[in-house]
């Protein structure tokens, strides 16, 4: 099942993350095709080894089960697996060599999205650690991404690597495409550096770790809801904060309030987003997953030490002038 909201797309974020994709198709081009004996619209063609898809002038033929389905219909095609061989039915009845005849194990824009939905859960699985699932949109795009440009760019570099594995797994350019992901042995990768904190992305108020503790206080069965705190809040001492839902749903739909006195009072409604939103000054919260009414968490903020100057005996040098 793909994403509502994919990481990249099959077509062009694949071609500007590595331009010669499309060689990868593994698309061949049959000709010199025979008739077959018999037969007034069916042509065949010897030794192509497994053939999962035909394509005529660009375009899909259906596939069939034997040479008198394929002589029945127009745009189609069979293929022997037994002996080798490859039966196909033009469009217009015509020689198969009239046309530009392609033939593929699979689909190509069927493999692009299969390898590109894997890409999505190697992505989100590298920065499982520091940030939720799945990644939060970008707060500003130049590019009109749903995303920030370098998950894009490296949801569709992965996809290229598992392209390029499948079709050729001994190919030198699958490592050069992952080091500008992830090498962790070399310490280098986009992927990496946001990993460590060298990053960050444009959904992020503070790379600042929350220095706090988060308890899921109450949740309903049928929710998926989670939140993720940033700062600490600009006050002096520890405190604790209620964060509860008040209408449940997605993100973006469902609301939250919180409260700073045990729950004696509440702010104004607040609704949840992906990104960092502020509930105080220097705390920020954000939210993922579906949530149902009277969800609750308790925050306990450290916040800042308070100073104290220590007492003491200090040393004193007197100085007369002369």
């Amino acid at each position: 099942m793909s994403m509502t909201y994919p990481y990249c797309n099959t077509t062009s974020d694949l071609e500007y993350a590595f331009k010669d994709i499309e060689k990868f198709a593994g698309k061949e081009v049959l000709e010199t095709w025979t008739i077959v004996s018999g037969q007034t619209k069916t042509y065949y063609k010897l030794n192509t080894g497994y053939v999962g898809i035909v394509y005529q002038n660009g375009a899909l033929l259906t596939e069939k089960t034997s040479i008198a389905t394929v002589e029945a219909t127009a745009g189609t095609w069979w293929y022997d697996s037994t002996n080798d061989i490859l039966y196909a039915h033009s469009t217009d009845n015509a020689d198969p060599d009239t046309h530009t005849i392609e033939i593929a194990a699979e689909d190509w824009a069927t493999l692009k999205t299969y390898m590109a939905n894997n890409a999505y859960q190697q992505l989100e699985a590298l920065l499982d650690p520091k940030y939720p699932r799945p990644l939060p949109f970008a707060t500003v795009s130049y590019n009109s991404f749903n995303y920030d440009a370098d998950i894009v760019y490296c949801a569709a570099l992965l996809t290229c690597i598992n392209i390029i594995r499948h079709r050729d797994p001994d190919n030198p350019i699958i490592q050069t495409l992952q080091d500008l992901v992830w090498n962790a042995n070399e310490q280098k990768g986009i992927l990496w550096e946001y990993s460590k904190g060298l990053r960050a992305f444009t959904f992020q108020a503070t790379i600042d770790e929350f220095d706090g503790n988060i308890s899921l206080v109450s949740r309903d069965n049928a929710s998926t809801g989670n939140i993720w705190v940033a700062g600490n809040g600009d006050r002096s001492g520890s405190y604790n904060i209620n964060i509860v839902i008040v209408t449940g749903g997605a993100v973006g739909t469902a609301t939250f309030e919180y409260s700073l006195d045990n729950k004696a009072t509440y702010s104004s409604v607040i609704t949840t987003a992906y990104q960092y939103v502020p509930i105080l000054s220097g705390l920020y919260l954000k939210f993922a997953g579906t949530f149902v009414a009277d969800d609750e968490w308790l925050l306990t903020i450290l916040g800042d030490p308070e100073m104290v100057t220590q007492a003491g005996f200090k040393n004193i040098e007197l100085r007369r002038n002369t």
